[in-house]
């Protein structure tokens, strides 16, 4: 039986160990990317009220799987260990180029992406976060698709009972009244679900 200073130094897990440090290196390359507008859309969304929170949630469960393959790739890059999440620490290392992001900041940022407080961003929450782009969010077709996810009832118009419905236990009463109130409405309509974005 081998120690486990033997098994660190063994062929096949100083591959595996190799092959992590690389996909990571690779992520913090491609998020480093000027190009690549994500760390951009990640600050954003940490920013970002809850009313834009929550529907971004919609726009991203709506999206066509194909339009969101680079996203897919870079989360997948991230998640070294492929447990489909990501840890506090994979996002650290992810984010570790960016020496404008200080280790506090990259902190809230991630605490703000996972949305259902679980301790790791999942799939959706980095999706979520990263369409943050307004631009990409108002020509992407799937805005009136994702309104209609919400609108259960198809009436034109997104009542507080349909957030509640949609977006518990992420999301307080509390918060979601708020976001309401925000807006100075009791039910939203597609423009005030468009303005969200803007």
């Amino acid at each position: 039986r081998l120690s486990a200073s033997d098994a660190l130094t063994h062929p096949w897990m100083a591959s595996k160990i190799a092959e992590s440090s690389a996909a990571m290196e690779r992520a913090a390359q491609e998020l480093n990317d000027p190009q690549n507008h994500v760390v951009e859309a990640l600050q954003a969304f940490a920013h970002a009220d809850a009313m834009q929170r929550a529907s971004l949630e919609a726009v991203a469960f709506s999206t066509a799987p194909e339009q969101l393959e680079q996203l897919r790739a870079l989360f997948h890059k991230i998640d070294r260990r492929k447990m489909g999440q990501i840890t506090l620490d994979e996002f650290k290392a992810a984010l570790s180029e960016h020496k404008e992001i200080d280790d506090d900041a990259v902190v809230q940022l991630f605490h703000a992406m996972d949305i259902s407080k679980s301790g790791y961003i999942d799939y959706n929450e980095f999706i979520t976060a990263s369409l943050m782009s307004t631009q990409q969010l108002i020509e992407a077709p799937c805005l009136l698709t994702a309104f209609r996810v919400l609108d259960t009832n198809g009436d034109g118009h997104i009542s507080r009972d349909e957030l509640a419905a949609h977006f518990s236990p992420a999301f307080l009463d509390a918060e979601i009244d708020e976001m309401l109130a925000s807006l100075h409405k009791e039910q939203l309509d597609f423009e005030d679900f468009k303005h969200a974005f803007l």
